[in-house]
């Protein structure tokens, strides 16, 4: 058993991480700084006095009524909003107190994703736990730093965990098994561009039928595929192309930019120095 124990722990001291992570740290808080910006025009509209998710009632206690003064009353709504994309540039270096920065991005994040949850979709939700693990990585250790390795495997199990989830809940729609879901989509003006609309494609239900079930497979087959080392940047690279189509096509910019990000976590170890 101590064998056993010693050789799993010489095995761990001498994996590496992804050299990508540094991508992926730097890609989270640029899409947070992003996502931000993209809102600023409208955010007057979702934050602060004037918000159309206003709640008039809120839970007691402490913490809830602070949270609910800081997003919905303009000055701090404000604050709290410009806040979290500046520090989000910020917590992209290395510098000795990151984590605080790092720290109030996820809390403020935390603040304006719950206070206006109909305007995000689960990007915002993936980007958020992301940037809590980040807290908790520090660049000046290297890579071959336990606390780093397991905020890598945390970040790296959420994405599988989302596109297991994600497969498991297509699996057991109709819709998806049929290989219709595409069609209904295509009827949906918020989600599609005109020109797809308008294109025959809509037309065509063989190719809807294996758009939607090339879709399921993706997702099915991702979390095995993208470990294999001579398959890993095709899968990453269909990957790309896929979530490039949804932003495009459906107009989910956020999630589909999100989703990219989180590939330099799957850059292939064998790229990695020692």
């Amino acid at each position: 058993m101590n064998k056993l124990l010693e050789t799993w722990l010489a095995k761990w001291n001498a994996w590496n991480i992804t050299p990508g992570m540094q991508w992926f740290v730097g890609g989270v808080y640029l899409w947070h700084a992003w996502n931000m910006l993209m809102l600023w025009p409208h955010y007057e509209l979702i934050w602060g006095n004037h918000s159309v998710f206003q709640r008039l009632g809120n839970m007691d206690g402490l913490l809830n009524n602070v949270v609910y003064h800081l997003v919905y009353t303009k000055r701090w709504a404000t604050l709290v909003f410009h806040g979290h994309w500046l520090l989000s540039l910020v917590a992209i270096f290395r510098f000795r107190g990151v984590w605080i920065a790092r720290a109030v991005v996820w809390i403020t994040g935390l603040m304006l994703f719950f206070s206006a949850s109909d305007v995000f979709n689960s990007g915002m939700m993936i980007m958020n736990l992301m940037s809590f693990y980040l807290i908790f990585y520090d660049h000046k250790k290297g890579n071959a730093a336990w606390n780093n390795k397991v905020v890598y495997l945390l970040c790296l199990a959420q994405v599988i965990i989302v596109y297991g989830v994600s497969a498991m809940y297509k699996l057991r729609g109709e819709q998806w098994l049929d290989g219709d879901i595409l069609f209904f989509v295509l009827q949906t003006p918020h989600f599609v561009a005109p020109s797809i609309r308008d294109s025959g494609l809509i037309n065509s239900n063989t190719a809807l039928a294996a758009l939607s079930y090339f879709a399921l497979a993706y997702q099915l087959l991702f979390p095995l595929l993208v470990f294999l080392r001579r398959g890993t940047w095709i899968w990453l690279g269909i990957g790309v192309v896929f979530h490039i189509s949804i932003a495009l096509f459906m107009h989910l910019y956020d999630f589909g930019l999100a989703m990219i990000v989180c590939y330099a976590l799957f850059i292939p170890h064998k790229r990695l120095n020692a």
